[in-house]
């Protein structure tokens, strides 16, 4: 059994340590000299990178480059300590976003189209545990106040 929580969107534009060595990049050739991180479970054609670098407002530029990490998580962090550029949902960076520890250089995000979907055994799917951790995400879910966005995201501050 599957709940989703459509609309999910990305945003490019998770940078750390990013302002104090490059200015936020307005055109593709702006990307030449910014590290690309991705993560391995995004999938490598199209991929997020590809579509947000398709649709941006600065022209299409590489995105088959850069350093892969096995996680998101590690990718994000990557981009706090100042390695390069990461993209994500922005539902998933909002703490740190107003915790300054990333920030988003490029204003534009894209819908990724993706889901999320809440699975569980079929055997506990009616209990009142889970019934009840299911109803309490899909009410965090719907009450949140950032639209589900892929952006990118860097870091404030130099290492």
């Amino acid at each position: 059994m599957s709940h989703p929580h459509s609309d999910r969107t990305a945003d490019t534009g998770l940078l750390s340590r990013f302002l104090e060595r490059h200015r936020p990049p307005r055109q593709a050739s702006d990307f030449d000299t910014l590290q690309i991180l991705h993560c391995q479970f995004q999938p490598p054609n199209p991929g997020d990178w590809h579509r947000w670098a398709s649709d941006w407002s600065g022209g299409f530029f590489d995105t088959n480059r850069g350093e892969v990490f096995a996680t998101l998580d590690l990718s994000l962090r990557a981009a706090e300590t100042g390695r390069g550029i990461a993209m994500a949902d922005l539902a998933m960076v909002e703490d740190d976003l107003a915790l300054r520890r990333l920030i988003r250089p490029c204003p534009e995000a894209m819908v990724s189209g993706d889901t999320y979907h809440f699975v569980q055994p079929e055997p506990e799917h009616n209990t009142p545990i889970v019934l009840a951790f299911r109803d309490w995400l899909l009410e965090e879910a719907q009450a949140s106040t950032i639209q589900s966005r892929t952006v990118l995201f860097a870091s404030p501050v130099q290492a």
